[in-house]
This record gives structure tokens, sequence and C-alpha cells, in this order.
């Protein structure tokens, strides 16, 4: 996946909302908060499909937001930042006094905010699980031309130099902006700052909640003049080109926008009564970034009398009873741009439970790798960006999930260093029951998993004591019992459709990525290969839909 530079474009939400139908949507799962349970708004979770609705949090909270690798949620419950796991387990106060924003693409910490949103506002870097507070910037204080200007919903790239907000002057119009930009109403506008040059502000339009999502680069606000959802190039500061996402229509005004991990989706919430933000029916739509005008693409989920909003979308598998650490992938590559900023990364996936692939790197042989980014689940291919062209590293991926981390692929490089292989750690936080369970309760777990026609997590789980224990007198056994299972024809076809979901996925999602990025010739040959493959699997006729689409 290409993560490019944080600021070259500007995604504006209009709120004219159109036809919106239900349509295919993604392996995957949205947290929303919805005032459909008592009056106040509370957090929920659903499938992508819009089945599964589950309450999470029973007291007032707003604002969920998935982690990149889909292990945590955390979300704003009165003055404080939370987190729970997606399942709304081990629910702890992060951060008290904070307000979430966003994760870091490295999903080990979060943008938050501190202060009077009036007055003195700052932004925070706050880490996962240990909630740590670390001082980014200052916003009044640190940028001189917002003196006297009220500044709400702050969000940094992940190079920490740009800033989104939506700022007024309490209803006042009037500033002019760094790119000539002039404010002529006292409402929200859409903002961006820029830390390397704090005398800098720049104005892009009437809208309020902007945000600039983990995976970058897009950054985007609700239009309040109505019109479309919008990608606007400004690594210039000027509107360089405009796409429309969404077209203006009758269903009503959006707000909530947000952008899926995998960056290839848009939630937000629309109705036809726009003005009543606080008691209006908002339901949650999504919409795929590469049909920005095709109205059958769009689903429409949460559809109750009630104010949702705040959705956002993971797409992968729910982490939730999640048993054993995914394989470590394999085969890592390394190919670094011409322009010594980005690097290109490339491995062979080796499990079908991952969450997602942490990636690492260093710029020093003798220093710790670095957790930096976390690529969707089944990706096999991922482009980092942000290096110092001055600078030589080295990279390393793990897969990771819920019960843990796997082994980390082989380094690669321009610093790369043989590394002899270490032992599954556990899952970030303090969720160690994977890393803890010795071969007689993992063997344990497989027979029940066994006992109860669970195949699949039977199978793996006799994997388990065999790689991690082998000369364990539970490995024998297990090995046994894995040849046993093996020859069982039940056994046998949940195992061969569990490699072709697996596989399915994998393949789709690898020709999605290469079409987003422009090789048609690549996102062919992981179509074919669903159609050739799996022919009788529903996912061959949308391969061959995007087959057709792509020529």
């Amino acid at each position: 996946m290409r993560v490019a530079a944080i600021v070259p474009c500007l995604l504006t939400m209009a709120c004219g909302l159109v036809g919106l139908v239900a349509a295919e949507t993604p392996e995957g799962w949205v947290v929303w908060s919805s005032a459909r349970a008592g009056g106040i708004n509370t957090v929920w979770r659903m499938k992508a499909d819009g089945s599964g609705i589950t309450q999470l949090v029973k007291t007032e909270s707003d604002y969920p937001r998935f982690s990149p690798d889909g292990t945590w949620i955390a979300y704003n419950a009165g003055p404080d930042l939370r987190l729970m796991r997606p399942d709304g387990s081990d629910d702890k106060v992060l951060a008290a006094g904070y307000g979430l924003n966003h994760w870091f693409a490295s999903g080990t910490s979060l943008c938050a905010i501190l202060g009077d949103d009036d007055t003195d506002r700052s932004i925070w870097r706050i880490e996962v699980p240990s909630g740590k507070a670390t001082k980014i910037t200052d916003i009044q204080k640190g940028f001189a031309r917002l003196a006297g200007i009220r500044a709400s919903k702050l969000s940094i790239s992940e190079d920490l130099r740009w800033i989104t907000c939506m700022t007024t002057r309490f209803g006042k119009a009037g500033y002019t902006a760094t790119n000539g930009r002039k404010r002529t109403s006292g409402g929200w506008a859409a903002t961006i700052l820029d830390l390397k040059n704090p005398t800098d502000l720049y104005y892009f339009g009437d809208g309020c909640q902007p945000m600039l999502p983990p995976w970058g680069p897009l950054a985007y606000h609700v239009n309040n003049g109505g019109g479309v959802i919008s990608e606007m190039t400004v690594d210039d500061h000027s509107l360089k080109s405009h796409h429309g996402i969404t077209a203006r229509g009758e269903v009503g005004w959006g707000y909530c926008p947000s952008i899926s991990t995998d960056n290839k989706w848009l939630a937000y919430i629309g109705c036809k009564d726009h003005g009543k933000w606080g008691s209006a029916d908002y339901d949650v739509y999504l919409q795929p970034l590469d049909k920005p005008n095709d109205e059958k693409a769009r689903t429409r989920l949460a559809q109750d009398p009630a104010n949702d909003r705040w959705p956002h979308l993971y797409v992968g598998p729910l982490q939730v009873g999640v048993s054993a650490a995914p394989g470590a992938p394999k085969q890592l590559t390394a190919t670094r741009g011409a322009d010594g900023i980005t690097c290109a990364l490339t491995w062979s996936d080796a499990s079908s439970n991952e969450s997602g692939f942490a990636i690492e790197l260093r710029a020093d042989a003798g220093a710790e790798f670095t957790r930096v980014m976390v690529a969707p689940p089944g990706s096999t291919t991922f482009t980092l960006d942000y290096l110092d062209a001055a600078k030589k590293y080295a990279y390393r991926v793990r897969a990771v999930n819920l019960a843990g981390e796997s082994d980390p692929t082989n380094q690669a490089g321009e610093i790369a260093v043989a590394e002899a292989p270490k032992s599954a750690t556990p899952a970030k936080g303090e969720t160690k029951k994977a890393a803890a369970d010795g071969p007689d309760k993992l063997l344990a777990k497989a027979d029940a998993d066994s006992a109860a026609k669970r195949f699949v997590p039977a199978q793996k789980g006799y994997e388990q004591v065999i790689a991690q224990f082998p000369d364990s007198p539970e490995a024998a056994t297990a090995k046994a019992k894995l040849e046993a299972l093996k020859a069982n024809p039940a056994a046998a076809k949940a195992a061969g459709q569990a490699d072709r979901d697996a596989n399915i996925r994998k393949w789709m999602s690898m020709a999605r990525t290469y079409a987003g990025s422009g090789d048609k010739a690549t996102a062919r040959q992981y179509y074919q290969k669903v159609i050739d493959g799996y022919p009788e699997a529903p996912q061959a006729k949308e391969a061959q839909q995007a087959l057709a689409a792509l020529k």
C-alpha cells in the first residue's frame, strides 16, 4: 500500500447525500456512538454489513476509534479518554482529562487534545497501554495568528508537521489566510497549520469536523455550504485539483466522516433534518473511495430512529477470542525510492488469522527497532514514507493479532543484519495469555476445539504445540492428533474452506491495493487468481466485474 506524504490532499465533505441503497461491504466491523438506548450517546459495534449490533458501553460515551490493528477501541467518556478491547472487555481510563482525536499509524499511541478550545488547547501523544502523555505542541500559544480564534477538532499528521482544525471568531467575520483566501463569514472554517512555519494559517473553505486519518494522506471536513465530498490537493497551498466523492442529493446533510483502517472506505452519517444535530435521525453510511459517485456502491447501516454519530470502520477479523498468535511472514525485501524518502517493502504472508502487519525500522545498527506502521490484514506490500534521505535503515515485519505477535521476518535494507529467530512475544498491552500458556494448556484447548468440531482452530492449536514446544511430550501427542484430524473428512473439508477463504481474502485485498496504486496489470493477475482458483465463490463474480472495469 502506498502511503504518501501527508500534505497533498484535502477531502471536503459536503452535506448532500443521495440514493443510499444496500451494496456490498467489506469484511470488517464498525464502531459508532448512538442515542438509541436511554436517550444518551453510548458506544456500539456492528459488522460492516449492518448485522450483529451490540452495545459495548452503557454509560454516556462518544467518538470510538479502532486501533490500526483492530486490537483496541479508544473512546471518550465524560472528561476522559478510555480504552477497551473490541468485545468491551478490559475497559479502563487511559488518560484522564484528555479528548481522543485519532490513532497514530503505529497503533502504539493516540493523538489527544487537552485544554479549553476557546483559548488554550494543546495536542498530545498518549502511549498505549501505559497512558504516558507527551505534549506535541500548543495551539493558541504556538500559533500567533490563532490568538482570539477558537480552534477545535484538532488532528496532526504522522510526521508531526501538519495540523487540521476548524476555526472561528465566535460569529465574527474576518481574517485573511496565508494562501490569500479570506474569511467572509463568522462560521466554522476548515484550516491547516504548518508546524515548520507557525506564522502560516491556510484556509480552505467553510466547514467543520476536519481530520487527518492515521493512514494519510487525506484531510477532510464537512462543507457547511452543501455540495459534495471532495478531494483537493493542497501541497502548494491552493485548491489544485478537485475530485468528487459523493454527489449532492436528497437524503440530506452528512457529518462525522472518517476513513477506514485500510484507507479504502469512507464512513459517515446522514439524514434529512440536517439542522437538528443533537436530535435528528442520523444513520451510518459506507462509501468505497474507489467508487466516489456510485450510489449503488453506497450502503446504509444502523437504521434506527436515533441519533447515530462518529462511525469508524476496521477492515479485518474482529479481535475477540483469538487464542493463537499468527505465523511469521517471510522473505522480506526492501527497495528504497530514488528520492530517498520512501521504501517499498514486500513479504510473503504465512498466516490467515492476522489483524495486521506491524512494520518496524531502525536507523542505527545498534538501535532497537521501532514500530511505525500497521499494514492491513492480507497485505504483502507496503510503501513507507517520511524517511530521512540522509539516513540508512533496516526494516522488518511481524504479523499481529490480539493473542500476540509473530517472530519478525528477516531484516532488509541498507543496514540489515542476520538475526536469529525469536520466540513470539505477547500482544501490545496486558494480554499475555497465549505467551504464558504451556503445552498442556494449549493441547487441552486444541482438544476442546476438536471435540466441539471447531476443526480449523483445533488444527492450529496442535500445530502451535508442535512449533513452540517441539521436545515436549505434548508435542508428540499433538502430532498424532493432528494426523488423525487431517484424515477426518469433515476436518479436511473445513480446512479446505478456511484455506479458500484466506486465499480469496488475500488475493482480493492485493488486487484492490494494486488497482488503487495504478498498477492495473498486477491487479488483473490477482483478480484472475480468484476467478481461476475459486470460480464457484461469490467473490469470483466481483473479481470479473473488477477486471472488466480495469480494461
